[in-house]
């Protein structure tokens, strides 16, 4: 080999060892990076996003316009603990950009970029600009006094981009149903009425009526949906509608929650306010429906009251048709029609599966003053039980109510039901022929809890892979 050879190999090779002996375990120059601090959601006390002031005051959040900060609005605190634990978190991933001139495009700048500046009681801790979606994911963010744009992939972008109305408490009350322990329900058009808690269990206080069958299911469907009544828009000031209902809801701790709601507006909405809350909720009318009722709303309305397992006999008489299946031991046999039709598979269980159905059967509401020739009820129904009188479901006419007709069942009142449940019982013997058994497909799991038009989709498709 060659002297000049050898000695380039030596020098390269003093090179080499210098280079591994004093270089840095990972080089960082020139590269760009964003680190923030490690902070505790919890520390953080307030939050201002472009124009909206989000804080903590005695224990609770508040929001309010930077614009207005005098009109505070109780925070919904699920979102601000969302938002909170998102800055405790918040990284910066891959760089992106450190041209100002690029701000703009990335919608980094003063007039697209959504500022967010977290403090603690020690000051600043978080102060930052989000932009648009970036093309790989996440959001681009740079720190608000610097030029250089990275990509976070955070929840944050997604946690503080909200109105100060998407910010405030929607929930009109804060209670849990076991708390309630009684319910004083005043309806403006109707009789005052009280509900007690018992154990868990419900009560009218007051007196029934002769012809009403209190449901204590349905009070305490009642008290669920007060615990959940949540808003979907407010109102500024006292409501300009009347009062429909006046609730008193207290507490296993002696305190007492008053709601008043008013009549529904044109949009559909109902103003609702709470005594000492100085926010009007606008909760939408069916949800309102379902809590401010008269005492007719607690009716039971179940067509026939009985046990299954009492059932000894099951009489159907409809589209001209007679069908009868009575108890044999343990099980079912048919008894009308003698002869069954040729390749009819009868399942006993099919009929306790009917009986349930028919033991949860329930009217839309009371129908009164209706004479008897106009509602033309005839008997559909009759079941035969152990040590109780009969009971005997009736049909009739159709009521004012499109999709509705006259009914009646065991206590002599006159109902309107959904036509449908007719049109089921018509289905007389072939109510209880045994279902064909499901489809494996290849054991596709789950096909039985989908709409059925989705599940004959899916079916069709997988025979054709079959």
């Amino acid at each position: 080999m060659k002297t000049s050879t050898l000695i380039a190999v030596a020098v390269f090779a003093v090179l080499g060892l210098a280079y591994f002996a004093t270089r840095e375990p990972q080089v960082t120059v020139g590269v760009h990076k964003l680190t923030f601090a490690p902070l505790s959601a919890d520390a953080i006390t307030r939050v201002e996003l472009n124009g909206l002031v989000l804080r903590a005051q005695d224990g609770a959040w508040t929001v309010a316009s930077a614009s207005a900060p005098e009109k505070q609005f109780a925070a919904d605190e699920n979102l601000v603990k969302a938002l909170r634990e998102s800055l405790a978190g918040l990284k910066a991933d891959d760089f992106v950009t450190e041209k100002p001139e690029k701000h703009a495009e990335l919608e980094l700048d003063a007039s697209k970029g959504l500022s967010v500046k977290a403090s603690t009681s020690a000051g600043v801790v978080r102060d930052v600009v989000l932009g648009k979606t970036s093309k790989s994911g996440g959001a681009y963010l740079r720190e608000a006094q610097r030029n250089e744009v990275f990509v976070t992939t955070g929840a944050l972008p997604v946690e503080a981009r909200r109105t100060l109305s998407q910010w405030r408490k929607k929930s009109v009350v804060a209670l849990k149903t076991d708390e309630v322990v009684k319910v004083q329900l005043a309806p403006a058009a109707g009789t005052p009425f009280t509900l007690q808690s018992d154990a868990g269990a419900w009560k009218l206080v007051e007196t029934q009526p002769s012809d009403y069958r209190f449901d204590a299911a349905a009070a305490l469907r009642l008290v669920g949906q007060l615990a959940t009544l949540s808003a979907q828009d407010f109102a500024a000031g006292e409501p300009s509608e009347a009062v429909t209902h006046t609730l008193i809801a207290e507490l296993k701790d002696g305190r007492s929650l008053t709601v008043r709601a008013y009549a529904r507006r044109s949009d559909g909405l109902r103003p609702v306010r709470v005594d000492g809350d100085p926010q009007t909720y606008l909760v939408a009318d069916w949800q309102a429906e379902q809590v401010f009722q008269d005492l007719d709303g607690l009716r039971d309305l179940r067509l026939l009251r009985f046990e299954p397992g009492q059932v000894q006999r099951l009489t159907l008489t409809a589209a001209g048709q007679r069908t009868v299946v009575a108890k044999d031991g343990e099980s079912w046999k048919v008894v009308e029609p003698k002869t069954l039709p040729a390749g009819f598979d009868f399942d006993p269980q099919q009929v306790t599966s009917v009986l349930l159905r028919l033991s949860n059967l329930r009217a839309t509401r009371v129908v009164r003053d209706v004479p008897d020739a106009k509602a033309n009820l005839r008997p559909v129904l009759e079941l035969t039980r152990t040590g109780a009188p009969p009971l005997t479901l009736r049909f009739g006419a159709e009521t004012s109510a499109p999709g509705t007709l006259y009914a009646r069942g065991d206590d002599g009142l006159t109902y309107a039901v959904s036509a449908s449940e007719k049109t089921t019982l018509e289905g007389g013997l072939q109510l209880f022929k045994r279902p064909p058994p499901r489809p494996s497909f290849g054991g596709a799991q789950g096909l039985d809890q989908l709409p059925p038009e989705i599940r004959a989709q899916i079916e069709a498709q997988l025979r054709q892979r079959n």
